[in-house]
């Protein structure tokens, strides 16, 4: 055999394991997409049992800054009061279509000294400040820079939505659209103190019976 076509060779040998490399790949990728496509912007008459190990200890801290410019809003200045802390994004089509459901919840439940946080999710905070003041939006919406805070909570699909308690203790998740009057249910329930409450399509679940929920 001649040293000029051992290259041919050595090539030839390489292509299929390269080959074969790109389809696994592929696969994976294709697989991941399949699992992950679902849960972005999920239809909002569906919901996905929002378990999380984060109910019943501390809501994970955050000190972001409005989309707008304005004030720093803070974990520790949500103390004190029920908060509904929801991520978000102004690219993800069910994230916008449930905005009449969070207008209507903020509405009737803010005078009673609920307060709603929105965190955008690999969002600009220009294009959060523009949504704002198209879809009316009066309660702060903050920009999380390399999502870090969603990181800490766990999020892998939006929207995601997150009940906490005066002392700071999670108490209920809902994952995918809030549908009408539901996140109100919630915020009700546990604020009669029942169990950490998740969502199971569009259903008020318990998720640790007999365990009372913290956070007042």
């Amino acid at each position: 055999m001649s040293t000029a076509a051992a290259p041919t060779i050595a090539r030839r040998r390489l292509r299929h394991p390269v080959r074969r490399l790109t389809i696994v790949l592929g696969l994976v990728v294709a697989g991941g997409l399949a699992v992950m496509l679902p849960r972005l912007g999920q239809n909002p008459s569906t919901q996905v049992a929002a378990d999380s190990p984060l109910l019943g200890k501390p809501a994970p801290p955050f000190s972001l800054r409005e989309a707008n410019g304005g004030a720093t809003v803070s974990s520790a200045t949500l103390r004190g009061h029920y908060s509904v802390v929801y991520f978000f994004a102004t690219w993800c089509p069910v994230c916008v279509a449930e905005v009449p459901n969070l207008v209507s919840f903020y509405w009737h439940w803010h005078t009673r000294g609920v307060e709603l946080v929105g965190i955008g999710y690999e969002d600009p905070g220009a294009a959060e400040a523009q949504f704002a003041r198209q879809a009316g939006i009066s309660w702060p919406l903050l920009v999380d820079p390399d999502e870090q805070v969603a990181l800490r909570y766990g999020i892998f699909g939006i929207p995601e939505t997150f009940v906490i308690g005066p002392s700071g203790t999670v108490l209920a998740k809902l994952v995918g659209a809030v549908g009408t009057g539901q996140l109100g249910a919630v915020v009700q329930r546990v604020m009669q103190g029942s169990t950490n409450v998740s969502v199971r399509s569009g259903a008020v679940v318990p998720t640790s019976p007999g365990k009372r929920a913290g956070g007042g």
